[in-house]
């Protein structure tokens, strides 16, 4: 009998098992291209505005930029009211840029500030942003700035923008 009862309890737990795979309130995952909205709603800073600046400022850095010249890409300023990553967009104009260069120009990475390089650009970008809500609804306005300056002078030898505007009546949590 006490076979039988651990028999039955073992088939009960092998048959069980399985049903009990957590799936979240709104079920299974499911993967995106990192360009696609996600459906979720808000107003924030999506994947796809950092990848569409990167590439936008790479494509228009490539046509400015001499040859031989090196440029160093500055940390990331958000002033926005979204908790983003700005090491996220740093790392993405590093990318573009190098991508976009095709051995034309260098570039150099740099994490703090000031640099440490023989950079002969220096590229600085912030993240501001304008909110308005009237209760039922906010919209966003966010606007990536980008300014190729000299190291010497600072003068600013070249700018370029990004923007994004939403309007949603979904309240997002961004982390």
């Amino acid at each position: 009998m006490h076979r039988l009862a651990l028999g039955v309890l073992l088939v009960s737990f092998v048959l069980v098992l399985p049903g009990c795979r957590h799936q979240g309130s709104q079920g299974a995952t499911v993967a995106l291209d990192p360009d696609q909205d996600d459906g979720l709603g808000g107003t924030g800073i999506e994947s796809g505005d950092v990848r569409a600046a990167a590439d936008q400022i790479a494509r228009a850095l490539r046509k400015d930029l001499g040859p031989s010249s090196r440029v160093a890409v500055m940390p990331v300023q958000n002033h926005t009211r979204f908790r983003i990553d700005p090491s996220l967009v740093h790392d993405h104009l590093v990318h573009d840029l190098s991508r976009q260069s095709r051995g034309r120009f260098g570039v150099v990475q740099v994490r703090s500030s000031p640099p440490s390089t023989t950079a002969q650009a220096i590229l600085r970008t912030e993240l501001r942003s304008l909110t308005k809500d009237n209760g039922a609804a906010t919209s966003d306005y966010v606007s990536y700035f980008f300014a190729l300056e000299d190291p010497t002078d600072g003068t600013v030898l070249w700018t370029g923008m990004y923007e994004t505007k939403r309007l949603s009546s979904v309240d997002v949590v961004y982390r």
